[in-house]
């Protein structure tokens, strides 16, 4: 599992939605969660996935969104619509890539 290997013990990895995973990096600064999340987005360009309908191999990218909950005081439903914003950037950008807010 991709997530899994590239961070941390004391970080959580969970489904959100259909496509979208929310990663949870405790006692993380903003530059080493993007350094995390830029580790994953990279690694997930280069992994090839299978296709079990198609039978085929698939290269995938993923966009990513970050933000922190250390410089105010805020909901954890305002967390998620910030980092949200953070992830729609990313997809307005290009995709394939993270953004910080």
């Amino acid at each position: 599992n991709i997530l899994r290997s590239n961070i941390r013990e004391v970080d959580i990895a969970a489904r959100y939605g259909g496509e979208e995973f929310i990663i949870i990096l405790p006692e993380a600064n903003r530059e080493e969660a993007k350094k995390i999340a830029e580790r994953i987005r990279s690694k997930v360009e280069k992994c090839n996935f299978a296709d079990e309908k198609n039978h085929l191999e698939r290269k995938i990218t993923i966009s990513l969104g970050i933000t922190s909950c250390f410089q105010e005081n805020i909901t954890p439903q305002g967390l998620v619509q910030k980092v949200d914003q953070a992830l729609y950037l990313a997809k307005g950008k290009g995709r394939n890539r993270v953004e910080v807010i």
